[in-house]
């Protein structure tokens, strides 16, 4: 098998725009227009319910299954015994 190398001095280069504020800047929530603000709500609520059905699925509907606040803790701290 060959490898093919990339030469590099053949590589275009692409110069990007300097921004103010750098890379990307961070807007205060309540700096957003209300449609922003909409969406921003609505991909977070999706995120939480794929999580939800997530843990139902894995807990097969049974919220009993699902660990107390106590070993919650355990398992962060490590201390946890099975």
């Amino acid at each position: 098998m060959d490898v093919i190398r990339l030469d590099q001095s053949r590589r275009r280069r692409v110069k990007l725009e300097r921004h103010e504020g750098g890379a990307g800047k961070i807007l205060p929530i309540d700096k957003l227009s209300d449609a922003v603000l909409l969406r921003v709500v609505k991909r977070h609520a999706a995120r939480e319910i794929e999580q939800l059905k997530f843990i139902l699925q894995v807990t097969r509907w049974d919220p009993t299954m699902l660990p107390t606040p106590e070993q919650m803790e355990e398992i962060e701290n490590g201390t946890i015994e099975f």
